[in-house]
């Protein structure tokens, strides 16, 4: 975040602005949306906030090994449409949908999966592997500090800006 400025004030740019996550919820109009890694939650807020949009018909998987579950703050109306999923991503992912008690309406294929979690190229592969079967043929994937130096100069990695795809 800018100097002065609030983690939350951060990712409330990065939904609005920036990487403009709602803009990408309305172009893509997703039934399922994936949050992996919960952080400080201020993502999942976001999303939740969101739902709330009329045009906004997504149900929300957030998935973390976070002992800090977001559920109790969810507004009573969404609570049906949201779950939490704790544990290690790539264990969780490799049982999806198969999780025991997961409701039916989370056992879809994911429209959009929005990835902040270990930030290592080895934790991401993971994930992404366990994800391909459950992804969407529309499905969008956005990433969270990627495009990082170590990833470029040990694994060739680089991620396009999100801006100039999402336009």
């Amino acid at each position: 975040p800018k100097r002065g400025a609030s983690r939350s004030g951060c990712m409330k740019s990065h939904f609005f602005d920036y990487t403009n996550v709602a803009s990408i919820i309305d172009k893509l109009e997703p039934s399922l949306i994936m949050e992996i890694g919960i952080g400080f939650g201020e993502n999942f807020l976001n999303l939740i906030s969101y739902m709330n949009k009329k045009s906004s018909k997504y149900n929300l998987i957030s998935l973390s090994d976070s002992p800090h579950c977001m559920i109790p703050v969810i507004p009573l109306p969404l609570r049906d449409r949201v779950t939490y999923i704790s544990g290690v991503s790539y264990d969780r992912l490799n049982e999806f949908p198969n999780i025991v008690g997961l409701s039916d309406i989370f056992k879809s294929k994911i429209d959009l999966c929005i990835i902040d979690s270990d930030h290592n190229y080895y934790t991401m592969k993971k994930e992404l592997d366990a994800l391909l079967p459950n992804l969407s043929e529309k499905c969008c994937i956005l990433f969270h500090d990627t495009n990082t130096p170590e990833l470029a100069q040990n694994h060739g990695v680089t991620f396009r800006n999100v801006n100039s795809i999402s336009n």
